[in-house]
């Protein structure tokens, strides 16, 4: 009897590290890019120099990721009622979060060392500590996703709504609800300003960028970026912006004015400064795009449809 209960326990706990893949190990000190691929999910990790520092095939349909902190990354999927905590340098899973299904989005703070994910099943923003463990929580508008974390406060873009919510980043307390064109996307603060893309709505696509006053929600301006613009990164008082319907890149100064545009990608959701780069994914083509801001230097194929691009770079 002694022999038998022995052995359950071990078939269950074989089962159990089956559930789990356990991932090739990504060294601490290793500054990397990655693309998050969502069509086959997978995650490749490419070095400064382009090499294929590895590929996770991932085991389970995850539709994003986030970093957290050097050594951890969380990923999530929209479809799935959890997500996984992943250590890098060993590549084992070290906690799973009880998210329900309709996670959207994830953004770590390493300020308050929160992690936030959007629901938009219901239609909330849940804060986690970096182990996993829930902290706050607070309802917004329809459909959660894009997500900013901006001095003491996180704003929350709700794409099936006409609102941004203004909350709390240490306890999810709600401040405000700005007023901002429906089917919303892309986030950035630029000095005292929130610029704000998106898709559009029904069949008109946006092709426009809302300027508001990051302390009021004031729409200082409303200026033509067409088609989509979706994605938005600031480096050295250059703004860029990812036109996803058109596949541009445009590089704005900090007024909103163009510099210079660029086509880059097939249908291309997401980029990220990387090594002296702006990197571009491009998700129909399955490629990612090393830029120098202006023009294309070189690309190289990563796993089916990147929609996600994330750094690590000390």
């Amino acid at each position: 009897m002694r022999l038998k209960l022995l052995g359950m326990m071990l078939l269950a706990s074989l089962l159990a590290a089956c559930n789990h893949s356990t991932y090739p190990e990504i060294e601490q000190q290793t500054d990397f890019i990655a693309s998050v691929n969502i069509q086959e999910p997978s995650l490749d990790f490419i070095d400064k120099n382009g090499k294929q520092l590895a590929i996770w095939p991932l085991s389970e349909a995850y539709s994003g990721a986030t970093l957290i902190d050097d050594d951890r990354i969380l990923l999530y999927g929209h479809e799935l009622d959890h997500a996984d905590l992943i250590q890098l340098s060993t590549g084992e899973r070290i906690a799973e979060i009880n998210t329900g299904e309709g996670t959207t989005n994830a953004l770590y703070d390493a300020d308050t060392k929160l992690v936030y994910l959007a629901n938009s099943w219901t239609n909330t923003i849940t804060a986690y500590d970096i182990d996993g463990n829930e902290h706050a929580k607070q309802k917004t508008g329809k459909y959660p996703m894009s997500m900013l974390r901006y001095e003491q406060q996180l704003f929350v873009v709700n794409f099936k709504d006409t609102t941004l919510s203004v909350l709390d980043a240490k306890t999810l307390q709600k401040r405000a609800d700005w007023k901002i064109p429906a089917s919303s996307n892309g986030l950035l603060a630029v000095r005292d300003e929130l610029w704000i893309g998106g898709h559009g709505s029904g069949s008109t696509p946006n092709d426009a960028v809302v300027r508001l006053d990051i302390h009021s929600g004031k729409m200082l301006e409303k200026f033509k970026l067409p088609m989509m613009p979706i994605a938005f990164l600031e480096q050295h008082d250059e703004i860029y912006v990812l036109s996803h319907g058109e596949n541009i890149l445009h590089k704005l100064d900090v007024h909103g004015k163009e510099i210079s545009s660029e086509e880059v990608g097939a249908n291309p959701f997401a980029l990220a400064s990387f090594a002296g780069h702006i990197v571009v994914a491009g998700y129909d083509d399955h490629k990612i795009y090393w830029t120098d801001g202006t023009s294309v230097e070189r690309s190289q194929t990563v796993g089916a449809g990147p929609f996600q691009l994330l750094v690590r770079e000390k």
